[in-house]
C-alpha cells in the first residue's frame, strides 16, 4: 500500500502531467528565407500531406492558393469586390473551413481568400501554398523567435518570460486587424517626422511612406538622391521611388547610418491611407524576437542575431524573379550600367560570376555589391545566349 506521501506525490505528478498537456505551447519550425520571409508547414486538410505558408503579421484572413485550393476539391462560395492599390478586384471566399496548427489542434469557422500566387511565389523565390497571420495572431498569444527558427503559440494569459523584452503598445481599428504604433524617423538632412506605421512583417523591406504622408511633407524634395522602382503585390505591379533616411526609433531602440526607404504613389489601397507614415517591413521586423499579445494589444521586442547586422542602401540594377524553374529578369533600371550592357526584361539568366543557382537570394546578393564588377551569362530573345560583363554603380 502505498504511503500518503507517496500518494500525495503521485497525484501532484498527474496533476502536473494533465496541467502541461493541457496548456502546453504549440510549436511551429520555420524556415526563414533571405532573413525576411517565413515559411510555415501545416498539415493539409487531408491529414496527409502537408502545405507551406507564408506567415504575415499583416495578413487580415488566410489566402491559399487558387490551384492548391483546386486540388483539395475547396470551392468559393461567396464572391466580394475589394478596393485595393491597383483597382476593384473581385475576390473569391470559400467559408466554414478551418486550418490545422498540428494533427490534434485546428482552428474553425475560417474564410480563406482563394488566388493565384504564382506572382508572389516568383517574387520570393520560394514555393509556398498559402499566406497566414491574424488567424493565428487572434487567437494565440504569438512567441515569434527569429532567432531559434519557431513560432510557440500559447493561451491568452499565459506567463511567459519577458526578460530583455521592452513592450510597445499598439492599437487595432479601421477594420485593419494590423497592430499600429507610432515611431519617429531622422532624414538625411536632419529633419524629424512622426507618424504611426503598420507593422507587417510580409512587406520584405524596412519602411514605406505612404502617399498622403510623403506628400505632407514634400519628401520627395526632401529626402535627397532616389531611384524610380516598382514593388509587387498579390495582384498588380505599383510604381515606388527608392531612398534612404538617418536614423528610425521604435520605443527605446534606435538604428542609425543610411537605411533603405520605400516611398509609395499609390492612389488607393493601405498605403495611400492618411492615417498612417506608412509601413514597416521584415528587414526591421525580423532583427527582433518578438511576442504579439492581441488581448492585451502589446508588442514586445528582443533584438536578436540579425539587430547589428548592417543596413544597405545599394540598390540592385535589376530585379530577378523564379518563373517556371528559370531565373528571369522583371525589371531593370534603365540607367544603370547592366542596361547600357545589354540586358533587358525577360531575358534568362543562367549564371551570375560563373554561379549556376535556382536559388534567387544568391544572385541577389552579387547584385547588391556595389563598385564590385559582375559577369552575367544569359538567354536573349532570339534564344542566343550571351555573356554581359559591368560594374555595380553607387545609385543611392
Amino acid at each position: 500500500m502505498p504511503s500518503k506521501f507517496n500518494a500525495a506525490l503521485i497525484f501532484f505528478l498527474l496533476f502536473n502531467l494533465v496541467h502541461s498537456v493541457t496548456f502546453s505551447q504549440i510549436i511551429l519550425p520555420f524556415e526563414l528565407y533571405d532573413n525576411k520571409s517565413i515559411l510555415i508547414k501545416l498539415p493539409a486538410l487531408n491529414g496527409k500531406d502537408s502545405l507551406t505558408f507564408f506567415f504575415d503579421t499583416g495578413a487580415s484572413t488566410i489566402l491559399l492558393d487558387s490551384h492548391v485550393a483546386e486540388k483539395f476539391n475547396i470551392k468559393a462560395d461567396l464572391h466580394q469586390e475589394i478596393r485595393g492599390a491597383g483597382g476593384i478586384k473581385m475576390y473569391r471566399y470559400t467559408t466554414g473551413q478551418k486550418i490545422f496548427l498540428n494533427e490534434s489542434v485546428s482552428i474553425d469557422h475560417l474564410n480563406f481568400v482563394l488566388d493565384d500566387l504564382s506572382r508572389l511565389n516568383a517574387t520570393v523565390g520560394r514555393k509556398f501554398d498559402g499566406i497566414i497571420g491574424n488567424d493565428i495572431l487572434s487567437n494565440y498569444l504569438t512567441v515569434v523567435n527569429i532567432t531559434k527558427r519557431q513560432i510557440l503559440l500559447y493561451p491568452f494569459k499565459t506567463q511567459l518570460n519577458m526578460a530583455d523584452y521592452k513592450a510597445i503598445d499598439f492599437i487595432l481599428d479601421d477594420g485593419i486587424p494590423i497592430p499600429r504604433f507610432g515611431i519617429d524617423v531622422h532624414l538625411l538632412n536632419g529633419e524629424k517626422l512622426s507618424g504611426d506605421i503598420l507593422f507587417d512583417s510580409g512587406a520584405g523591406l524596412a519602411l514605406l511612406f505612404n502617399t498622403p504622408f510623403q506628400q505632407q511633407h514634400d519628401l520627395l524634395t526632401k529626402i535627397g538622391k532616389t531611384v524610380s522602382s516598382t514593388q509587387n503585390s498579390l495582384t498588380t505591379k505599383s510604381a515606388t521611388t527608392l531612398a534612404a533616411i538617418a536614423s528610425l526609433s521604435i520605443g527605446p531602440y534606435i538604428f542609425k547610418g543610411k537605411l533603405p526607404v520605400s516611398i509609395s504613389s499609390d492612389g488607393e489601397g493601405v498605403s495611400a491611407s492618411k492615417k498612417y507614415l506608412g509601413i514597416l517591413g521584415s528587414q526591421i521586423i525580423h532583427r527582433f524576437d518578438f511576442i504579439l499579445d492581441y488581448s492585451a494589444r502589446k508588442l514586445y521586442l528582443k533584438p536578436n542575431f540579425l539587430y547589428q547586422q548592417d543596413f544597405t542602401t545599394a540598390v540592385a540594377p535589376f530585379k530577378i524573379i523564379l518563373q517556371g524553374g528559370k531565373v528571369m529578369i522583371d525589371e531593370i533600371i534603365e540607367q544603370s550600367a547592366a542596361y547600357r550592357c545589354g540586358l533587358r526584361k525577360g531575358q534568362v539568366i543562367t549564371a551570375i560570376n560563373k554561379l549556376e543557382s535556382k536559388d534567387l537570394k544568391d544572385y541577389r546578393k552579387m547584385l547588391l555589391n556595389e563598385n564590385k564588377e559582375v559577369e552575367v551569362n544569359y538567354i536573349d530573345s532570339d534564344g542566343q545566349a550571351k555573356k554581359c560583363v559591368f560594374k555595380i554603380e553607387k545609385l543611392l
